[in-house]
């Protein structure tokens, strides 16, 4: 008999979700935009086109970019959203500054990353509370 069959089902259950739960943390931590799939698939419901990842690859490799794009084009999804809240979620930067065209709009963005943080039930599943009086800060 296997050590595996001499749990309960119950025990089973657990490690089968515990193994999962790690596979999509090692598959978030290594790309952003697996990241974006498992986590916030409402944002990125199927695989980023090529020209995405040209804009991020720099970005992750610590290079200063300034990019200009067509509307529509994912910009700030990618760089005022899935990179800060993937870099946040990974401790990958201390500080995150977010630059937009006026202060209300880096607020939206801002408070679209609190959201996330504080409400994505399968962040707060796989990596706790990152924020708040839980998180032990007030």
């Amino acid at each position: 008999m296997t050590r595996l069959a001499r749990l309960s089902p119950e025990a089973q259950d657990r490690l089968a979700k515990e193994i999962e739960r790690q596979r999509r943390i090692r598959a978030a931590a290594a790309d952003p935009f697996a990241f974006g799939r498992i986590y916030c698939p409402q944002y990125f419901p199927t695989k980023s086109p090529d020209f995405h990842r040209e804009m991020m690859d720099p970005v992750l490799s610590g290079e200063s970019v300034v990019y200009a794009a067509p509307r529509n084009h994912a910009k700030s999804t990618l760089f005022s959203f899935l990179y800060p809240l993937w870099s946040a979620v990974f401790q990958r930067k201390r500080f995150i500054v977010l630059l937009s065209s006026s202060g209300t709009q880096a607020e939206l963005f801002a408070d679209a990353l609190k959201k996330e943080i504080e409400q994505n039930e399968r962040i707060r599943e796989d990596f706790g509370p990152l924020c708040g009086e839980e998180y032990g800060l007030q």
